[in-house]
């Protein structure tokens, strides 16, 4: 039995080991997702609220953020300031982006994702976004996978890979 539950995990292992599309610059290889962008650290430091912050990634993957306010884990249909989500990040939050172009059906699997990923150091913030290009876009701290179309499999993937994984880890 144990070689059988090892043979199944290295199975589910082995593939996400592969990098990134070549050319793509990245820090460390990324497992799983070839699309997965592997982005600068900009950096974990706290400022007041309402400091105006300039993020160089397009939704931001990291920087500066606001003190003591996480953004709770949600299924939101209202826009998020950017620092309450990188707040979320630095704490193994993932935060899902969709745009109109996402039917019912996927908002209610979205919907499903988030339910039990409310904790403060695992949280889905799941948000609108208008981009026309990208119906679905998941960032996670340094991370990010901008999808064409909405594929279900990817963003089990990724919330697989990144949920919980932030730099400021729950006390002990």
């Amino acid at each position: 039995m144990k070689r059988l539950l090892a043979a199944m995990a290295a199975a589910l292992i082995l593939p996400a080991c592969g990098g990134g599309p070549s050319g793509q610059k990245t820090q460390t290889p990324t497992p799983g997702d070839p699309g997965i962008e592997t982005l600068p650290d900009e950096g974990r430091e706290h400022v007041p609220l309402g400091t105006p912050i300039v993020y160089q990634t397009d939704p931001p993957t990291s920087g500066p953020h606001y003190e003591e306010i996480v953004q709770e884990g949600g299924f939101f249909d209202h826009d998020i300031l950017a620092p309450y989500l990188v707040h979320s990040m630095e704490h193994g939050g993932v935060i899902i982006y969709y745009s109109p172009a996402v039917t019912d059906d996927q908002l209610k699997e979205l919907r499903d994702l988030v339910k039990g990923h409310t904790d403060r150091y695992s949280q889905i913030v799941c948000l609108p976004r208008n981009d026309a290009t990208y119906p679905i876009i998941l960032t996670a701290w340094d991370h990010r996978l901008r999808l064409t179309e909405y594929d279900k499999d990817r963003i089990d993937g990724f919330v697989a890979l990144f949920l919980g994984q932030g730099p400021e880890k729950e006390p002990m």
